[in-house]
């Protein structure tokens, strides 16, 4: 389960086309499933990951942590 904000719609849709090419060229995997991509959410599942790239409006507006609350927790950057 990754979180990640971006500071704008054009920069969560950024964040998530790198995250689908690196993945894709490096590791050759794909995701199952995309959603959001011209929203303020964009959730990328990748089955036993699922990665979550949103504005900070969404993010407080949803607190989605919490509801992963007593897992561990590791901030990048």
């Amino acid at each position: 389960f990754v979180v990640m904000t971006g500071t704008s719609t054009t920069h969560i849709r950024a964040l998530s086309e790198e995250i689908e090419l690196k993945l894709k060229r490096e590791h050759e995997v794909v995701p199952h499933h995309i959603e959001g991509v011209t929203s303020n959410w964009i959730l990328m599942d990748y089955g036993d990951v699922v990665v979550n790239v949103m504005t900070v409006e969404m993010r407080e507006k949803y607190n989605i942590e919490k509801v992963w609350g007593d897992c561990e927790s590791l901030t990048i950057g």
